[in-house]
This record gives C-alpha cells, sequence and structure tokens, in this order.
C-alpha cells in the first residue's frame, strides 16, 4: 500500500480584520497555485490507478483536496480530524477501502508523525508538500 501524505497549501492567517483563528484559516491563492502544479505532475504518476483521497475536515485541508479531486477524477472522504492525525486511526481507516495507494491531506505536526511512525524518518513537513510512504 502507498500513500502520499500531503499537507495543505500555504494558508491565509490574516484578512481585512485581523488574525484568523485556526479553523478558518484557507489557503492562498498562492498557495493554489502551488499545489495545482504539484498535483499536475502527482496526476500524472497516479495515472490509470485506482486510489483514495481522505481528507481533514478542516476548511484548508478540504480546499486542498478537493482541487485533487477536480485534477485526478478520483473519490473524496473528508473524515474525522483523528482518522487523518493518529498514525493508528489512519492505518485503520486505510484498512476499509479497497484501493492500494491513498493522498491523504492534513496537517503538521500529524503528518511528520506519521512520517516518523511508518518509517522512522524525521522530516520537518512544508504547507503544500507530498511525502509518499510505502505501507508494508
Amino acid at each position: 500500500m502507498k500513500v502520499y501524505l500531503i499537507r495543505h497549501g500555504v494558508t491565509v492567517n490574516y484578512d481585512e480584520n485581523g488574525p484568523l483563528a485556526d479553523r478558518d484559516r484557507y489557503v492562498s491563492k498562492e498557495g493554489m497555485e502551488d499545489l495545482y502544479k504539484k498535483f499536475s505532475h502527482l496526476r500524472l504518476e497516479l495515472e490509470g490507478q485506482n486510489f483514495r483521497i481522505l481528507s481533514s475536515p478542516l476548511y484548508r485541508t478540504r480546499q486542498t483536496a478537493k482541487l485533487l479531486q477536480d485534477l485526478t477524477g478520483m473519490p473524496l472522504v473528508v473524515t474525522d480530524f483523528q482518522t487523518v492525525t493518529k498514525t493508528k486511526k489512519l492505518r485503520a481507516a486505510l484498512e476499509t477501502y479497497p484501493e492500494d495507494i491513498y493522498c491523504v491531506v492534513s496537517h503538521e505536526p500529524f503528518i511528520s508523525r506519521m512520517i516518523w511512525d511508518f518509517t522512522g524518518e524525521k522530516v520537518r513537513v512544508k504547507m503544500g508538500t507530498i511525502h509518499p510512504v510505502d505501507l508494508k
């Protein structure tokens, strides 16, 4: 099984009224443009394969996942926050679907923790990045 752990795109943290609450942050125009380029390359890599997209329910991750869905036409499941932030819950959720490839859109520090749990690799995950992991 292969999992692409994707951190949401670069966010807007302030608007004309001041700082945004964490739940209200959204991906910036530039962040969406950057994701479009990266997802266009990922789409070519995944072409012809069945995969599923899982996303955190927060708006910025749903924006990110929706862009990937629009480019690939693959199913998108918005799931509870813990499913895409806790390694054990994610692994259990993946076992309920028939695909061999998943794109999981989540947040930091959860993605770096999952990479550590899955591979033992210590990684600092920046916004708008894709991290492929092979799970056995």
